[in-house]
């Protein structure tokens, strides 16, 4: 397909079909085989048989912790779960505004307001290391 000029309209397929918007180790979705992956393990066995922080651990680390593995970033992952005041003040309106906009819209509201609160930084902005504690 010849590059488009700037501000032309891009023509794509109906539904995106066959669109490859980037490369990415961490999942692969093919829904009419029933092909649901993280990082080469089943989504669905996953869902199943491990823990949130299994997964969590998974997707940021690229393995399943070991026992050892998993009780550390527990603990270090609990520290981070409390909720500002101001998102948890907002958490009632959001959910009220659902019926309207939809949970999705709710939560990535929450999120917004999340990362203004405890000062995220822009992921190009910040290092590895920043980034993993954001």
């Amino acid at each position: 397909m010849p590059i488009a000029a700037a501000n032309a309209p891009i023509e794509a397929p109906r539904g995106l079909a066959g669109v490859i918007v980037t490369e990415t180790r961490l999942g692969d979705v093919r829904g009419r085989e029933g092909f649901y992956h993280y990082r080469q393990y089943s989504a669905v066995e996953l869902a199943t048989s491990r823990s949130f922080e299994d997964v969590w651990y998974l997707m940021f680390h690229g393995e399943l912790p070991d026992a050892a593995q998993l009780t550390a970033f527990r603990a270090e992952t609990a520290a981070l779960r409390p909720l500002p005041d101001a998102v948890r003040d907002a958490l009632p309106a959001l959910a009220g505004a659902g019926a309207l906009a939809g949970p999705l819209a709710g939560l990535r509201t929450a999120l917004s307001l999340f990362g203004a609160s405890v000062g995220f930084r822009p992921l190009y902005d910040i290092d590895a290391d920043r980034r993993r504690a954001d």
